[in-house]
């Protein structure tokens, strides 16, 4: 059985060129950092972490209300080392801290 379909009222997103639909409601931190690769949802709530390093996001992926994408990070002597998040096509996460994710 498919899932019921989810609709957005257009008024609460911004479209950009490629297709993309970001929430208004949503925190995108280091926008130039953040690579959204077309028809991709990014609902209210989510926060996406692109000042501690890029995220690529692949095409029509959903990051759904209250997601939060962080980059993984190491933990060395010195500090902290965050790592290129990337994420697949047609992938769904809540919350992650993963180097690659879906296909």
């Amino acid at each position: 059985m498919d899932p019921a379909p989810i609709y957005h009222q257009a008024h609460k997103y911004i479209e950009t060129a490629s297709g993309n639909k970001v929430s208004k409601l949503s925190t995108l931190a280091g926008s130039q950092n953040i690579i959204l690769n077309g028809k991709t949802i990014i609902m209210e709530g989510c926060i996406l972490r692109g000042d501690l390093a890029t995220l690529k996001i692949g095409k029509n992926s959903i990051i759904r209300e209250g997601a939060i994408l962080r980059p993984p990070f190491k933990k060395f002597a010195k500090g902290v080392a965050f790592f290129p998040l990337h994420m697949g096509e047609w992938s769904k996460p809540l919350v992650s801290a993963f180097s690659m994710f879906g296909s």
